[in-house]
């Protein structure tokens, strides 16, 4: 074999040498080798750019309709295939379906009201029949860990000590309400409920006439509890409760 060899430079020209080292023409093969595929990469690069680029539209149609697909997703009906309305009976199968659905829906409000008051029943439940138990735990553990932290986290949640500034407590509705409306009487609503004749001599401000309206009076607390704290007044029928700790548990 000849030691003579063509030697490619960086700037792509070529010139004429000799080496006494087997190996040198494998470096240089190794070195073409190594330039032609960095090509073809970047040139694979700037295809998968342009591709990406034209598809653009195609990504932004489909961010659109996501939400439409979502919903589909979550729809439970399952309609028979090639299913259309087209004569009595399928239109009679889509009411059917609908005032279906339509119960269903009515059903599981029923449901969920229920579960919310029992929810609510036994959250109140237990924290009568264990507050004062976990009270007594958290005063003794925070001063344990030293007393200055007023709530422990625990793995289920957290139950702490909050300090409840001193508030105005209704204790007879009727006394409190009447002495608002003599003294305060943005503090004071009434609802009117009124059906037929009487509601028409109500809406025209005819209130002599309106024998059978139902009329309920209440205390808005928030009004009465500013003017106690701006005043110091407190009304008839209300009394003043000191700061104290509560319990809470989140």
């Amino acid at each position: 074999m000849s030691d003579v060899h063509t030697e490619w430079l960086a700037d792509g020209r070529g010139r004429a040498g000799t080496t006494k080292e087997p190996e040198h023409l494998g470096r240089i093969v190794l070195e073409l080798l190594r330039q032609t595929l960095a090509g073809m990469n970047m040139e694979r690069f700037i295809m998968s750019g342009a591709e990406l680029f034209g598809q653009g539209e195609l990504l932004a149609e489909d961010e659109e309709h996501d939400g439409d697909a979502e919903a589909e997703a979550e729809v439970s009906v399952e309609l028979p295939s090639g299913f259309r309305v087209d004569d009595e009976a399928t239109a009679s199968w889509a009411v059917r379906k609908i005032v279906e659905a339509r119960a269903r829906a009515a059903r599981v409000r029923e449901w969920a009201a229920r579960e919310l008051r029992r929810s609510e029943r036994d959250e109140q439940w237990l924290l009568r029949r264990f507050g004062p138990e976990l009270e007594g735990w958290l005063r003794a553990e925070l001063q344990r860990r030293g007393g200055r932290r007023r709530c422990v986290a625990l793995p289920d949640g957290t139950v702490g000590i909050r300090r409840q500034p001193a508030r105005l407590e209704v204790v007879d509705e009727s006394r409190v309400a009447a002495w608002c409306a003599r003294h305060l009487p943005g503090a004071v609503r009434v609802c009117v409920e009124a059906e037929g004749t009487s509601a028409l001599e109500l809406a025209a401000w005819q209130r002599s006439h309106a024998r059978d309206a139902r009329v309920k009076q209440q205390v808005l607390r928030d009004p009465l509890a500013r003017h106690v704290t701006a005043s110091g007044e407190l009304p008839d029928g209300g009394e003043l409760r000191p700061p104290e700790d509560r319990l809470y548990v989140k």
